[in-house]
């Protein structure tokens, strides 16, 4: 339309005509004006939109990849963790180890108290592996009874040192059941530990400390057992 307004000025021969399309152009700027700042309103509230929508995403998928019942990482998240600190180890020409850890006899705990006191266990212990490791350290639920430490920069020996603490850890807490006081005595767990070789497959860093949690639990429980122990 300005365009047009602009071709009917230049022809214009008089006063009154010129001041009758100026007048045109004049409506046309502010409706050009006022649409503009529709468009500007508009586009403003698509990236309020796009930033809601940005943090409902990034919420999704940290929900995606943490436990409900304990709010550690769950495998799939532990995924991501792994592939990160094998891009780390091979940066910093470091390694990193995991420490399975199973609850001994969680089944009879199940069994003789239920399975919502069973529930309040696990979250008890997910808060008290989170207590005893590093910011940098990774607590995961690894399944049914099971969690994963995992440890960036640490060797065997430091490992087993973090599973040491969480054993008097475990000592030393009176366990109780919430509603009625009644203790359950004591609770104890076991853990196998195994250190990353670079560029391995993470099954087999996982199956060389499950095979340490296993000779653990047929080795009495409530003990610790490295890779190493594995092979002497």
């Amino acid at each position: 339309n300005l365009d047009q307004l602009a071709e009917e000025i230049s022809q214009a021969s008089d006063y009154e005509e010129i001041k009758s399309i100026v007048d045109k152009m004049i409506v046309e700027t502010k409706a050009l004006i006022k649409s503009g700042k529709r468009l500007q309103n508009r586009m403003k509230i698509s990236s309020d939109d796009l930033k809601q929508l940005q943090t409902e995403l990034e919420k999704s998928q940290m929900e995606a990849q943490t436990d409900t019942l304990t709010s550690l990482v769950n495998r799939r998240g532990l995924e991501k963790k792994f592939e990160i600190e094998r891009i780390r180890a091979r940066q910093n020409n470091s390694s990193f180890t995991v420490v399975i850890i199973d609850i001994d006899h969680f089944k009879k705990v199940n069994d003789r108290y239920g399975h919502l006191v069973g529930d309040s266990l696990l979250k008890s212990i997910a808060k008290l592996l989170t207590s005893q490791i590093r910011k940098n350290d990774i607590a995961a639920r690894f399944g049914g009874e099971e969690f994963l430490l995992l440890l960036p920069e640490t060797g065997l020996e430091g490992a087993k040192a973090v599973g040491e603490k969480i054993k008097t850890a475990l000592a030393t807490k009176e366990w109780k059941i919430k509603d009625s006081g009644k203790s359950m005595g004591k609770i104890t767990v076991s853990m196998g530990i195994a250190l990353y070789k670079f560029n391995e497959p993470e099954k087999m860093l996982l199956k060389r400390a499950d095979d340490a949690l296993y000779m653990a639990k047929q080795t009495g429980r409530d003990k610790i057992v490295t890779q190493d122990e594995i092979t002497q």
